[in-house]
């Protein structure tokens, strides 16, 4: 289990090529983005995370300094690879800021109670460690599911404070809430 440092740092290590074409570019923002939703659809934080971070990094970091991007060409065609990178920026960036701050609060403390349980687990097992404390243990149910316990405490934890934007489906799987949706259609895209 990573940390959200250790994720972020991954991230953002990927080659970066000025002389791709925006409009691929774009097209890969819109598969990051599918990529993240699905990966937390199906449970996978970590990758959603990961991929959230990469696409705010692209749109914020990389693609400003693409020829195309910073051209002050009056070319149709550059023009409307602008007015969609802005659309992103203006639209999409701010509301996947916000699921990263949520992603991150997450995996930092599902990250905190693995290494604490670990930790445990290890000076449990270490020579010289009392049996006695293992026999005090409470034995629990065959079905009990410690992740899911876990996500409960912590959405417990947490929702006092905000307004969680993690729903719950019936299934029991955590769904965000959809993105904006740019404006079709994209010209660059077709």
């Amino acid at each position: 289990m990573k940390s959200s440092l250790q994720l972020s740092k991954e991230a953002v290590t990927y080659q970066f090529n000025g002389s791709i074409p925006v409009r691929l570019y774009l097209k890969t923002c819109v598969t990051l983005l599918e990529e993240a939703q699905n990966s937390f659809q199906k449970g996978n934080v970590e990758k959603a995370f990961l991929m959230y971070v990469r696409y705010v990094d692209l749109c914020t970091n990389k693609l400003p300094t693409h020829p195309e991007i910073r051209s002050t060409q009056p070319d149709a065609q550059f023009g409307l690879v602008r007015q969609e990178y802005n659309q992103l920026i203006k639209l999409e960036v701010p509301a996947i800021l916000s699921i990263i701050e949520d992603l991150k609060k997450k995996i930092d403390l599902d990250h905190q109670m693995h290494t604490q349980s670990l930790a445990a687990y290890i000076s449990k097992a270490a020579p010289g460690s009392s049996s006695s404390k293992l026999e005090n243990k409470i034995k629990l149910p065959a079905n009990f599911d410690e992740v899911r316990f876990r996500q409960s405490v912590i959405a417990i934890r947490t929702a006092p404070n905000e307004n969680l934007v993690i729903q719950e489906k019936g299934d029991g799987s955590l769904l965000y809430p959809e993105l904006p949706q740019l404006t079709p259609p994209f010209p660059a895209f077709l």
